[in-house]
């Protein structure tokens, strides 16, 4: 396979973001897309048909046992849930006062601020098997230079975040770097890089940008973190992701398989097999002009029927969405219907999706308050979710995946801000 310098990866003349405390502002990639922090090489695949790219010798492996798809989610079974889940009512959102993330601060501040943890482009990952979610490595760029990692159980009777791994000395600090001095990832905007696989029991983040420094600093690794020792795994330990990682990326998680998908700025769609530890080149996006910001800060969600649905296309009609059909591998545009379509396919909506296995339908977070949105993806018609119960924030800079899915509550957590607890949508 042909090896080429990870510098070569810039993509020319397209416009690329850079982000600072609470603005975005644009930046031209002729002037230098996001350093992806070493002179090393990497794998490129170039085969639409699958290419392998950026393997690892040292890759992480797992059992066949651990590797097999997840059982579906079913409805849930109101006797099972905590005391504070039970009494809740379908559409119903509440705030849960016990979670509080800006009580739980490291013993020494970071560089930075704390609220940079949740406003600064980043979010959560959550673990559906056991209602757990972690914040980890969350900040980037001069926002908040912490790598630390958090835990929320969901399934107690007050939920409450710990600390679970301290963050890096500041001694260890290295500007637009993938990695500090102590061998611990930076931390990133994370956009929508953070998920929890739960057939590896690590949390993950995958190749992003907005290291901690100049926000110009990008990274292709894929990084784990073990909740049974409590540690970040090694430089290594998993492969490279692609050779154009950059901002406000689309990723989503295939729920049942574990398979992580993420579309990067040369307009190639990525995906990490999580049995294999591998990541292929599904080649370029179909359809639009061409472009990656065509589909430029778009939720990314997998359907029931392994379909991967971009719930907006700048170069499309108002109301349409790009669809990539992961059996076929074939690209189309859809519009969709019904008079929630608009909010749906908001371009650049910076909003979270999930395939709820319960309704069959996709679930759609928008930024404003606690709006939230049905999708049919068999028909394409979007209908408005009514809520009621708690008032819910605006978020800031985009939900991305502070909106997560917990089947097992029957329902979403939701973080809007920093300066707000926790919230639960329930949906059954």
């Amino acid at each position: 396979m042909r090896r080429i310098d990870i510098r070569q990866w810039a993509l020319c003349m397209l416009t690329m973001t850079w982000s600072c405390g609470t603005t975005e502002t644009k930046q031209d990639a002729a002037a230098g897309g996001p350093d992806l922090g070493d002179d090393s090489e990497t794998d490129k695949g170039t085969s639409d048909s699958g290419s392998s790219v950026g393997g690892s010798d040292s890759a992480d492996t797992t059992s066949a046992e651990d590797s097999a798809p997840l059982p579906l989610p079913t409805c849930v079974v109101a006797n099972t849930l905590p005391t504070w889940r039970q009494a809740m009512t379908a559409g119903q959102w509440k705030m849960l006062d016990s979670a509080d993330i800006s009580q739980v601060t490291p013993p020494v501040q970071p560089g930075g601020y704390y609220s940079g943890r949740i406003d600064a482009w980043n979010g959560f990952a959550a673990d559906r098997t056991t209602s757990r979610m972690y914040l980890g490595a969350a900040g980037g760029h001069a926002d908040y230079a912490g790598n630390e990692v958090y835990m929320i159980d969901l399934t107690a009777e007050s939920p409450q975040w710990v600390m679970q791994t301290p963050p890096s000395p500041a001694s260890a600090y290295l500007v637009d770097k993938p990695y500090y001095s102590d061998g611990r990832p930076s931390p990133t905007h994370t956009y929508w890089t953070s998920w929890f696989i739960e057939q590896r029991h690590k949390l993950f983040r995958f190749a992003g940008a907005g290291l901690w420094g100049t926000g110009n600093g990008g990274t292709d690794r894929i990084d784990s973190w073990n909740p049974a020792t409590q540690s970040w795994d090694p430089e290594g330990t998993n492969p490279r992701m692609g050779v154009s990682p950059l901002y406000e990326m689309p990723t989503a998680k295939d729920l049942s398989t574990g398979d992580v998908y993420q579309l990067q700025s040369n307009n190639h769609l990525y995906r990490w097999n999580q049995e294999t530890n591998t990541v292929t080149d599904l080649g370029e996006a179909g359809g639009g002009s061409g472009s990656f910001y065509d589909l430029y800060k778009s939720p990314l969600v997998v359907d029931g029927s392994q379909r991967l649905l971009f719930l907006s296309d700048d170069s499309a009609p108002a109301g349409s969405i790009r669809i990539y059909d992961i059996t076929a591998k074939t690209w189309s545009t859809k519009a969709l219907q019904g008079a929630a379509a608009p909010a749906v396919a908001n371009r650049e909506s910076q909003g979270m999706a999930f395939y709820d296995f319960c309704a069959s339908k996709i679930i759609f977070k928008t930024t404003s308050g606690g709006s939230v949105y049905w999708l049919d993806p068999a028909t394409l018609v979007a209908t408005s979710l009514g809520t009621s119960g708690a008032s819910v924030p605006d978020a800031i800079n985009g939900v991305h995946t502070l909106f997560q899915s917990l089947p097992s509550l029957g329902g979403y957590a939701y973080q809007p801000k920093h300066a707000s607890k926790l919230h639960f949508l329930a949906t059954q």
